[in-house]
């Protein structure tokens, strides 16, 4: 954020920018910056400083910090999801605990994206976030929508409707997904960690297409087996088997980006650590 400011004779510095204060939008331009905000008070200063984290509401960035925890656990819960799936449903193939275990995975997700979208409480949030933030909530929400739909009724929902629930839940994943990323990448530009902006930004596009081409490829065999009359013939039988392989190749990419993901969150959780304790004692210092 640039900063321009003017010393006066007693070398007080003056506002020379259109500079907003954090607490209620008040254009400080040529105010001192060691006075208050004629509007709320606001200690000036606090708004001149810069968007880092560490100057950032401690409360805020433990909130933020949650999120990125329920998220770790999500990826894990993922992972293991996905490789014991097959014994749980040997060991239940009848009653309801693998679906009630499926639906907990979107759940946490939703949880992980209300909790890092948390609205900062002052004006200069996150670069233009606001409208950010409304879109990666509703796309979790479709998601969750979704995905419960498509596993709590997975048994008497026609292909019609099955189709309808997975384009659902694909375009809302898709949206929370690359969403996330990207307001993860603005928190990583103030910390600041340019590596880490880059790396999230990097797996954001990764992210989104492979999940778009997957969406996509189970939207096509959902329509087909809709429009299919005998879903035996040789044909019908080869795009299954195809599209089947093409899937596992796009299910190892997934995991090697959740991989990488988990890795990077590890990296955020660690940066809102240190931005608390920074924050903590900043605050502590300017209430002395």
């Amino acid at each position: 954020m640039c900063r321009e400011f003017h010393k006066s004779s007693d070398e007080v510095q003056v506002i020379e920018a259109n500079i907003s204060c954090l607490q209620c939008g008040y254009n400080l331009r040529g105010l001192q910056s060691n006075g208050k905000c004629p509007e709320c008070a606001g200690a000036i200063e606090k708004s001149i400083r810069g968007d880092f984290l560490k100057y950032a509401n401690p409360d805020w960035l433990r909130k933020i910090k949650t999120g990125t925890s329920v998220a770790l656990f999500t990826i894990l819960l993922a992972i293991i999801l996905g490789i014991g799936r097959a014994i749980m449903i040997w060991f239940w193939p009848t009653n309801g605990i693998p679906r009630a275990v499926g639906i907990l995975s979107p759940i946490l997700t939703v949880s992980e994206v209300f909790l890092l979208t948390t609205r900062e409480p002052r004006v200069s949030i996150t670069g233009n976030s606001t409208s950010l933030r409304d879109i990666v909530r509703i796309g979790a929400v479709l998601a969750i929508l979704g995905s419960i739909s498509a596993i709590a009724f997975r048994d008497s929902l026609a292909p019609y409707w099955a189709g309808l629930c997975y384009a659902v839940f694909g375009i809302g994943r898709i949206v929370a997904t690359v969403g996330i990323l990207l307001y993860l990448s603005r928190l990583a530009s103030r910390i600041p960690n340019k590596p880490l902006e880059r790396n999230t930004r990097i797996l954001m596009w990764s992210s989104g297409i492979t999940q778009l081409i997957a969406t996509t490829m189970g939207i096509i065999t959902s329509s087909l087996l809709i429009s299919c009359v005998n879903p035996n013939n040789s044909g019908f039988s080869q795009y299954i088997y195809y599209s089947g392989l093409f899937m596992c190749i796009l299910g190892v990419t997934m995991l090697a980006l959740w991989t990488w993901k988990f890795f990077l969150l590890l990296s955020y959780r660690k940066s809102f650590s240190n931005a608390i304790t920074e924050a903590v004692h900043l605050s502590s210092l300017d209430h002395q």
